[in-house]
């Protein structure tokens, strides 16, 4: 019996750790787990370490848009490959979620605490027609940034700790 209570208590840990937050859906209407992501380490503008989730299941997508753009496809139209370079005012506080109308390629966000033991906030960022590497960098209110790389469609996350972690502001740099 104790065995059992131990290795529930590890394993709910464990859960926590690897942050298991309620997600939003993917385009059929299933949650997307931390464990859909892949988990990359980076430092903020401060030198403060926090993480970016990437979609696992995106890697296909890529490889067939790379090859629809190199035998000329739809993709590789000059309207298409413009150019989205840009900052934009935004206010997201803690505890919020919606539609985004002004940032280019960026339709949805949610902000709200981590379940991971390491990271006190998480916001989510649903990205459409980023290209091959968008960059994206949101500026919180204590001020701090932190900079995502978007290779893909989807859902993205940035796992963070801050004074104050209000988003405010969003700089888009896209070029091909």
């Amino acid at each position: 019996m104790r065995y059992s209570i131990i290795s529930t208590v590890v394993l709910g840990a464990m859960t926590c750790a690897l942050g298991m937050p309620q997600r939003p859906s993917n385009a059929n209407g299933v949650f997307l787990r931390s464990d859909d992501f892949h988990w990359v380490d980076a430092v903020s503008g401060n030198g403060k370490p926090f993480q970016i989730g990437y979609p696992k299941n995106a890697t296909e997508e890529v490889h067939s848009k790379r090859l629809e753009v190199g035998r000329g496809g739809e993709e590789s139209t000059s309207a298409a490959l413009t150019a989205r370079t840009g900052t934009y005012d935004v206010s997201w506080p803690l505890g919020t979620s919606g539609s985004v109308d002004d940032v280019p390629q960026l339709v949805e966000y949610k902000l709200s605490k981590s379940s991971s033991l390491f990271y006190d906030y998480a916001l989510d960022v649903k990205l459409t027609n980023t290209g091959w590497g968008a960059d994206y960098t949101f500026y919180d209110a204590s001020p701090d940034l932190y900079t995502l790389t978007a290779f893909t469609n989807g859902w993205h996350t940035v796992r963070y700790n801050s004074d104050n972690p209000t988003i405010v502001h969003v700089k888009t740099s896209q070029t091909f």
